[in-house]
């Protein structure tokens, strides 16, 4: 963890210096990241370190009375990432990613290969994330806080194999797409189909406002299927449980919408979930779960130019600002503070059985931006549980994250 730590120092300090500087052979280091431009073939090559510290209290610390606490204090390397894109012939791309974990072993995250079909149409197929959802299709590194809401990591599909096609046009933004990933502690596979779609009502240079819905469809094969969240601290368990079901398939629909307008940006979505058993064992005939979530998050930045949304997905903060009398090609980083609010529920209770849980988040943040490459991110989670078995025990967190990034 010391050698990922001082590389990523060493990048982020080295970077800002090399930032706008094109050489003879086609070598650019910049905003974009490390990358090299040429006809046919150009390649990009990107990184990021993000460094955890968590300060838990109540639920986030001890759940099982049986159980030794965990320490209050936990630190963490949570992503250490290396990303290569390529794109040739004006008509292909690929992209693999990967994550070192914290015992030195590599994770692919991203191996995909892509063709273009005209200026709007896409087909790739590989690992990836799945078309759902505002909060799962943005990247970690762009998020405002630390971690995802309560719904949105309980709901929203993760990465998996498949196919997609994609559609992207100037307000009009679709994606759908057949996929599956492994079942862990099983030899089946979780089959799905995943699609979502955007309108932007409102896209200008300082104001966006886009509508839109995802849905997925799980095939589960008869598997042992539960809900279940840390609620916004990821060194926390997962202490937040709905009752294992012998599942036969899940669907979750989303509605989305995100808006900004000048320093202002406002996003929220809301889940309804329901997953099936197996209907023809009687143990677990007519047992079904319903799950609803929603989450609702304003920001605010002390810098006009802030955070952007492109193709429907939230991108990177931009803290370049161009000093009077200087050029395009002169635009230097301005460091910038943010604040960060968001309110998130999930309600996964069956009151028939009286087993799950239902529960609400309060969180708020603060952010500040040392230009392109290093921000500092501080998070504040309160989780109240209404029912279920941690009714009306505390939950209280504080989170912190370093983040270094090309």
């Amino acid at each position: 963890m010391k050698k990922i730590l001082s590389i990523g120092l060493c990048l982020a300090t080295s970077l800002p210096a090399l930032a706008q500087t094109d050489t003879e052979s086609g070598y650019i280091a910049d905003r974009k990241g490390l990358r090299y431009d040429s006809q046919p073939l150009s390649l990009r090559l990107n990184g990021a370190l993000l460094l955890d510290g968590d300060y838990r209290d109540g639920l986030y610390q001890q759940t099982d009375p049986l159980v030794a606490a965990k320490e209050a204090w936990e630190t963490e390397l949570r992503r250490a990432e290396l990303s290569f894109r390529m794109k040739f012939m004006g008509w292909g791309y690929a992209k693999y990613k990967f994550n070192v974990t914290d015992d030195g072993e590599l994770e692919t995250r991203d191996a995909y290969l892509g063709v273009r079909l005209g200026d709007k149409f896409r087909v790739q197929a590989g690992r990836m994330k799945q078309p759902f959802g505002l909060e799962r299709s943005i990247s970690v590194k762009n998020q405002m806080m630390i971690e995802r809401s309560l719904a949105g990591t309980a709901l929203a599909p993760r990465r998996a194999e498949g196919i997609k096609i994609a559609f992207g046009g100037e307000r009009l933004n679709w994606g759908a797409g057949v996929f599956q990933r492994d079942i862990k502690d099983s030899n089946e596979k979780d089959e799905s189909i995943s699609t979502r779609i955007t309108w932007d009502i409102l896209n200008d240079k300082s104001n966006h406002w886009h509508i839109g819905g995802s849905y997925i469809s799980h095939n589960y094969n008869d598997t042992m299927q539960r809900i279940r969240t840390r609620a916004e601290v990821h060194t926390a368990s997962k202490f937040l449980k709905s009752k294992k079901m012998l599942a036969e398939d899940q669907t979750v629909m989303a509605l989305e919408s995100s808006f900004t307008y000048n320093n202002w940006l406002l996003q929220g979505e809301y889940y309804i979930g329901d997953m099936t058993s197996k209907s023809d064992q009687i143990e677990y005939k007519d047992i079904d779960q319903e799950h609803r979530g929603y989450y609702i998050q304003a920001a605010y930045t002390f810098n006009k130019r802030g955070h952007k949304y492109k193709k429907a997905k939230l991108t990177g903060y931009d803290s370049y600002k161009r000093e009077k009398g200087a050029s395009d090609g002169d635009r230097i980083a301005k460091g910038s503070w943010e604040l960060v609010a968001r309110y998130s529920a999930l309600d996964a209770y069956d009151s028939v059985e009286d087993n799950g849980f239902a529960a609400v988040s309060t969180s708020v943040g603060v952010n500040y931006y040392f230009g392109h490459y290093l921000r500092l991110m501080g998070n504040l989670i309160e989780t109240d549980v209404t029912e279920g078995k941690y009714a009306d025990l505390p939950a209280r967190a504080a989170t912190m994250r370093l983040q270094l990034q090309f």
